[in-house]
């Protein structure tokens, strides 16, 4: 054999290896799409902790609030409840969205019941929200920040 021929079967094995190299690296990798900030949240929040103007309370500890997001990862709706004396979410049930470029959350927005949470943090695992409390429920217009984590 001459060392310039080449053997048939070895091109076909050199081929076939390019050939799996090839659509392997080619494949599209499983990537894991990020989660909208929508989605995060889209799910039944508890109050961890609750702060009123700065000072701690366990006046909020039974208050719970539950988002839900439409199939293409928009706000939708939510769901709360709880024995609070002042309900953040004025209504047991509405529409949220977020304002501001996602730094805020409006509940009812654009209803005598609206009510705008100031996002501090979020996360699949923690949310902080910071309510003022509206003049018409009291007239020294508290704000009260609650850590929220899922129930």
């Amino acid at each position: 054999m001459n060392a310039t021929s080449l053997n048939p079967q070895m091109v076909l094995l050199t081929l076939l290896g390019v050939v799996l190299l090839c659509i392997h690296s080619c494949q599209k990798k499983n990537e894991v799409t990020p989660l909208t900030t929508a989605q995060k949240i889209a799910k039944q929040w508890r109050v961890a902790s609750a702060k009123i103007s700065g000072t701690p309370t366990n006046a909020y500890n039974t208050w719970l609030i539950g988002f839900t997001v439409m199939p293409n990862g928009l706000p939708s709706t939510y769901v709360a409840g709880g024995n609070v004396p002042l309900n953040p979410a004025r209504l047991l049930n509405g529409t949220w969205a977020f304002e501001n470029g996602e730094t805020r959350i409006v509940l009812n927005k654009g209803t005598q019941n609206e009510s705008i949470f100031e996002i501090l943090s979020i996360s699949e695992t923690k949310v902080v929200i910071r309510w003022t409390v509206p003049e018409s429920m009291d007239k020294t217009k508290p704000t009260i920040e609650f850590e929220l984590i899922p129930v």
